[in-house]
Parts: C-alpha cells; sequence; structure tokens
C-alpha cells in the first residue's frame, strides 16, 4: 500500500523512481499489460504482442515513466491529466492532486487547501472530498474493494462509499491482499517496508503513525512495530503478532519474529520456522531466502532447491527467476535451477504478462544508451529499440 501522505514533497521522487530504475518494468501485477520504450529520449509504449501502440512523443521523465493502470497512464507529476491506451488525452480537470487507478477510483485532490476525495473515469468525485491532508491525513489506493485512510494518527478501511467500514483504529496498515490486510495496533513506532513492490520503497524505514492531529513534530519513536493480521471485518486473523510481516502468497506468509523469518500458514501455524535474517515470499512454489551462510531457493518444506547468491537473483515470476552471474551478467532460469533462455544481457528484469525488459548492449558502461529489447520466453525478441 502506498499512503498518500507526503504528497506534496515526494510526487517527483517517487513517480521519477520508476522512471529511472535500472531496466523499466511494472512493479505491481496490478499494472496493466502495456510496457514502455524509449526512442529519443522520447517514451512510448508496446503491448504484450510487440505491437506500438502510443508512439514514441511522451516526455520520458515528466510524462512516460510510469505503468498504464486500470487502462490510463498518468501524465506529469502526479496532477493529471491521463493518457488512455488509444493514446488521447482524458481527465485534464487540472487537479491539485490525482493518483493513479485502481479498481477504477483514483484518489485526488481540487486544490491545496481541499481534503481527498475518490474521483471515478470521468473525472467525478464519486466519493467526495474528504479525508484530511498531511500532517492530519493519508489516503491510499483501492484494493479488493477498500482503502486504507489514516486520519490523525488513527487508520481504518473504507469502501467504495467512502464509509468506514473498519473504524481508524490501527498505527498503520497495509492494503488487503488475499483477504488479509497487516497493521499495527499501538504507536508510535517504527517499521520497515520489507514487501514493498516499489524499489524506490522497499526496505525504506517508516513511522508510524503518519498522521497526527496538530502540526508538532512527534517524538521519535524508540520501539520496533509489532504487526497483526486482519480480515475484512476488522477482526483479527491470526492470534501472534510480529516484527515484520509480509502480503500472504501461496497460501504462506513470511513472518519475523525476533531476527529471524520462518513462514506461517493462513491457521497461523508455522510450516517453515525461522531461521533466515532475509526472505522474499512464495511465487511459483520457491521462496528467495538467506540465513547468512547459505542462500537461495526454498521449496514449502524449507529445503533448499536452487543455491544463489540472495543478493544476485530475484523471486520467481511466471516460471522464470532472473540472477546476476559472476561475470556481471543477467540470466534466465526455470524452477529446476536450470538456465531457460540461452542469451545473456547487461540488464534484466522479471517477467510479466510474457515479455523482460532486457539490455543487449552499451555505449558506456554505466550509461542508459543502447540497445534494449523485450523478449518472450524463449528468448525471442518481441521488439527492440535503441536509446
Amino acid at each position: 500500500m502506498r499512503l498518500l501522505a507526503l504528497f506534496t514533497l515526494l510526487a517527483t521522487v517517487l513517480n521519477g523512481c520508476e522512471s529511472v530504475t535500472l531496466i523499466w518494468m511494472p512493479f505491481t501485477n496490478s499494472a496493466d499489460p502495456l510496457f514502455r520504450i524509449i526512442e529519443n529520449d522520447r517514451a512510448g509504449y508496446i503491448d504484450a504482442q510487440g505491437r506500438v501502440v502510443i508512439p514514441p512523443t511522451l516526455r520520458f521523465m515528466s510524462e512516460g515513466g510510469q505503468a498504464f493502470h486500470d487502462g490510463l497512464l498518468s501524465l506529469g507529476i502526479s496532477a493529471g491529466p491521463f493518457l488512455d491506451s488509444k493514446g488521447q488525452k482524458v481527465l485534464d480537470n487540472h487537479f491539485y492532486r490525482v493518483w493513479n487507478f485502481s479498481e477504477g477510483l483514483a484518489a485526488a485532490m481540487e486544490t491545496s487547501e481541499s481534503a481527498w476525495g475518490y474521483i471515478d473515469r470521468s473525472g467525478q468525485f464519486v466519493i467526495p472530498p474528504k479525508f484530511p491532508f498531511y500532517p492530519k491525513g493519508a489516503v491510499s489506493d483501492f484494493s479488493e474493494g477498500l482503502a486504507a485512510v489514516e486520519v490523525e494518527g488513527k487508520l481504518g478501511y473504507i469502501d467504495r462509499t467512502g464509509a468506514f467500514v473498519i473504524p481508524p483504529q490501527f498505527a498503520a496498515g497495509t492494503s488487503f491482499e488475499n483477504g488479509l490486510a497487516r497493521v499495527v495496533v499501538n504507536g508510535p513506532c517504527s517499521y520497515m517496508n520489507y514487501d514493498s513492490a516499489d524499489p524506490c520503497m522497499a526496505m525504506s524505514p517508516a513511522v508510524a503513525p503518519t498522521t497526527r492531529n496538530d502540526a508538532e513534530k512527534p517524538p521519535a519513536p524508540t520501539r520496533q512495530c509489532q504487526w497483526i493480521f486482519i480480515d475484512k471485518t476488522g477482526r483479527r486473523a491470526i492470534s501472534s503478532q510480529f516484527e515484520g510481516a509480509m502480503a500472504f502468497h501461496e497460501g504462506l506468509a513470511a513472518v519475523r519474529s525476533g531476527d529471524q523469518w520462518g513462514f506461517l500458514n493462513r491457521q497461523g501455524a508455522y510450516e517453515i520456522y525461522p531461521a533466515f535474517e532475509a526472505v522474499h515470499s512464495f511465487s511459483d512454489g520457491l521462496a528467495l531466502v538467506s540465513n547468512g551462510k547459505d542462500s537461495g531457493f526454498i521449496d514449502r518444506t524449507g529445503a533448499l532447491k536452487i543455491r544463489v547468491d540472495y543478493y544476485h537473483a530475484k523471486p520467481f515470476s511466471e516460471g522464470l527467476t532472473v540472477i546476476r552471474t559472476p561475470e556481471d551478467r543477467y540470466i534466465y532460469v526455470d524452477t529446476t535451477g536450470k538456465q531457460a533462455i540461452p542469451e545473456t544481457f547487461l540488464l534484466a528484469s522479471r517477467f510479466f504478462h510474457g515479455l523482460a525488459h532486457v539490455k543487449l548492449t552499451s555505449t558506456s558502461k554505466f550509461g542508459r544508451s543502447g540497445t534494449y529489447a523485450y523478449i518472450d520466453k524463449t528468448g525471442k525478441r518481441v521488439y527492440e529499440y535503441t536509446r
């Protein structure tokens, strides 16, 4: 979940982050399957078949850096307008702030003095502006029919009518995923964004609560947050609390007890007891872990199936993972540990809707200039371009 509390200060940073990551690919699986290309310092988009749907005419940093969501691409720095998948500008309503669409709604503010509400794809407020702006309030995208909203230091969840179905009572909380959310009951406290899909936010420190009922700077937290899982009624779904908790994937959630991570099921029982200093969630039946001595991918029994340096690999996506070799090249490996695509690459992304983004050649060691391609799982180049 991305709380939009420090929106004015961080909008440029957050939106720019997706623009300038080493190799572009949408951060989240909720994004639309449209893929950015850059030619002559202008951005465009192709579909999963390699057809150009938006010619490269957008300004790279300010307009063409993000991913499409709900069929719309946010242009500018988080204030609209939007571009639809046919290349037409829509919702040019001159909002002060408007975020990406999710489940048909987007958080928006009309002026710097107004409150947060939610608009639909026509640009009309379907949830009137009523949620305060930072430092008194924060909002988030809708996920599974609910959105986390924080008001004066207490976080709750609203439905699509704007009514709180889980009253504000928590110090922090995530979006709902697979029917559960993770929340902090008591603050102030500090935590890490362990499983943020956005690499610019992952592992960054945060403080709960984000908001407060006055402009005074809150005292620095002296303790670590304790997380619990709740269902959509707000009831506690698992009795234990944890120093860190990731979302459930493939029936298991990574949780931290003390300094060690393990994996528990939805009944709250450990299937893999805490023994790791760093973990990723399960995907394609495997989880990337490190215990300080060994690292690699384990199965649901905790057995190490593929040995690899934790910091040179990424979680599996669509049956393949990308690994950095000792020669500083990137390869794709399948769930048996075998190299799936013969070619090696200077840079490589995860697979998303059947495509991965790779860098083939470079005109300088550290520059972004060079030849790029989107490839399928056989290594075939679906679209190649030079920037």
